[in-house]
């Protein structure tokens, strides 16, 4: 917890930090600073200057995807 904790500190947007000290937290039976945490992270979600690369991964442009689906089965064919 101590280094989730570092991480914040060190970028208070880091989402997936915040996630992943939450978890920590109720682990310990800590539910309420859990909770806490949780929503001190979500409460900017979608207002963030910049995207946080651990926690929008599923993210992506999909303008060419019918090409990228057809290398696909191509590759899998071989």
């Amino acid at each position: 917890m101590e280094h989730y904790r570092l991480s914040l500190a060190l970028d208070p947007d880091a989402q997936a930090a915040a996630v992943a000290l939450s978890h920590a937290l109720r682990r310990t039976g800590e539910v309420e600073e859990a909770r806490a945490v949780l929503r001190r992270a979500l409460a900017p979600a979608g207002r963030r200057p910049a995207r946080d690369g651990y926690w929008d991964y599923l993210v992506s442009d999909a303008t060419h995807f019918r090409e990228e689906f057809a290398t696909l089965r191509e590759e899998s064919l071989r």
